[in-house]
């Protein structure tokens, strides 16, 4: 349990250091734009509503999501969530591919 929770944060502490590296990257492109960056804890919930409901809550100008990339036959039985951000969000949606989903899309 406790590798568990030391495994939780280290990914966590990641995330937050690829978001801001992301964020870095946007101004230096130029973007001009506000930029809020919020990770959401979602190991205790479902992610379709949690995110849903947060977008509602601070109506955030653009949601940006990362494809796991499982596939049609994992999106049948699992569903998509980031498929069902994109048809259910009021704000657009950005499904960004990681690099292992990216290697598997087809030409």
């Amino acid at each position: 349990m406790e590798l568990e929770k030391k495994y939780i944060e280290e990914v966590r502490k990641r995330n937050a250091e690829i978001m801001k590296e992301m964020v870095v990257d946007a101004l230096r492109m130029g973007c001009k734009a506000h930029i809020t960056v919020e990770i959401l804890d979602l190991h205790d919930g479902g992610a379709k509503g949690t995110i849903q409901e947060h977008c509602n809550k601070v109506n955030p100008a653009m949601c940006i999501v990362a494809s796991r990339g499982t596939g049609a036959f994992g999106r049948a039985f699992l569903g998509s969530v980031s498929d069902y951000l994109v048809h259910n969000l009021k704000c657009p949606v950005i499904v960004v591919k990681t690099t292992k989903s990216a290697e598997k899309a087809p030409a």
